[in-house]
């Protein structure tokens, strides 16, 4: 009874929700995004020195796995949660990573199987100066195929699921799945799919989650669509340098060939980038209220169009992506608001027809 009862105050309780409040969150599998010992295999130094890219990114979580951490799965027991892996270095090493991550204004929070969630494992890594827990969940596009395209009324039902809980992780992908542009679409509006799904998920209500490399749009290599444990698990791609910057040896992880395009270096000064556009729309969601704590109501149906208004105090938002290749002639009620954004750099003309696969935001009060 003690340890649910530690699960229902860190996770389902006023804690979690105070500690999640308006936040963006960027989730990290450590054993891929830097590596800083030479060993081909990302680690908590390499994390650390990393810090200051997700900080400019504008989020304000990170969240790891504690399954990670300890280097354990679905078998173990609590005791086994209580002890960090060597792999990844030292708990020295976590306590200075959580401590350069608070000077950043960055919480340091994991994921957590509820079932795990015994009293002593919860206080265990809140004494080594984590922040909290969020439960494990699948992503949100964790059951679709590869280049299957968005179906829009299974879309719609999963949104409406998520966005009844103000603090539910809304999430694409994971190191589980096949990365989210590569499910929707492959290579060819690999950009513009990217896009599209970044403003989806960062004007739903509850907490946007980011997957790393999510936010340059870096799709799974092709020689492991089968394998979709190891698909999102590749290296985070920095640098089209040799090793795409994350290991200055071969990385023990599928490393592909798409870094020498897909890489943060090349995108980090493009106002046309994924990762600009990333940086802009967390921007938006941190600005407004609406975002933040407005109603949601999906209106309309038609054709591959996703339309939801998002409210507050008479105040609308309105979000509308194109879901196809095609384009398509927009809804009456763009034509008449005031452009916020849209994933197509240069639209001025709210009358013109939506691109494949655009997304826009218009106020229309």
């Amino acid at each position: 009874m003690q340890g649910r009862a530690k699960y229902n105050e860190y996770i389902d309780g006023g804690r979690n929700a105070r500690l999640l409040e308006h936040s963006v969150a960027y989730r990290v599998l450590i054993r891929s995004y830097q590596d800083s010992d030479g060993d081909g295999l990302g680690d908590l130094a390499g994390l650390t020195s990393r810090l200051d890219y997700i900080a400019e990114l504008g989020v304000d979580v990170i969240v790891l796995s504690l399954y990670e951490l300890t280097h354990q799965g679905d078998q173990a027991k609590p005791d086994d949660l209580m002890s960090l892996s060597t792999r990844l270095g030292t708990m020295l090493q976590l306590i200075d990573l959580i401590s350069r991550a608070r000077e950043r204004r960055l919480k340091i929070i994991l994921s957590i199987p509820a079932s795990l969630a015994e009293a002593e494992v919860c206080d265990y890594w809140l004494k080594k100066g984590v922040a909290g827990f969020v439960p494990y969940q699948d992503p949100l596009l964790s059951d679709y195929r590869p280049g299957g395209g968005l179906n829009l009324k299974k879309l719609k039902r999963d949104l409406v699921a998520k966005a009844r809980h103000d603090t539910t992780m809304i999430e694409l992908e994971s190191e589980t799945t096949l990365r989210s542009v590569t499910l929707c679409a492959g290579d060819r509006y690999r950009e513009e799919v990217a896009k599209m799904l970044a403003t989806i998920m960062l004007t739903m209500p509850g907490v946007p989650c980011i997957y790393q490399g999510q936010e340059i749009g870096t799709p799974s290599p092709r020689q492991r669509l089968g394998r979709a444990e190891l698909n999102a698990g590749t290296p985070m791609y920095w640098s089209d340098d040799e090793y795409a910057g994350f290991s200055e040896v071969a990385p023990q992880l599928t490393l592909g060939r798409i870094f020498q395009v897909v890489n943060v270096e090349a995108q980090d000064n493009d106002p046309a980038s994924v990762l600009s556009y990333y940086r802009q729309l967390i921007a938006l969601r941190k600005s407004s209220l609406i975002l933040q704590d407005g109603a949601i109501k999906f209106v309309g149906d038609r054709g591959n169009i996703l339309c939801y208004r998002r409210s507050l105090d008479g105040y609308q938002l309105q979000v509308t992506g194109n879901l196809s290749s095609r384009y398509v002639a927009p809804a009456t009620e763009i034509a008449m608001g005031e452009l916020v954004c849209s994933s197509y750099i240069g639209r001025g003309d709210l009358a013109k027809p939506l691109a494949p696969y655009e997304a826009v935001v218009t106020r229309v009060d």
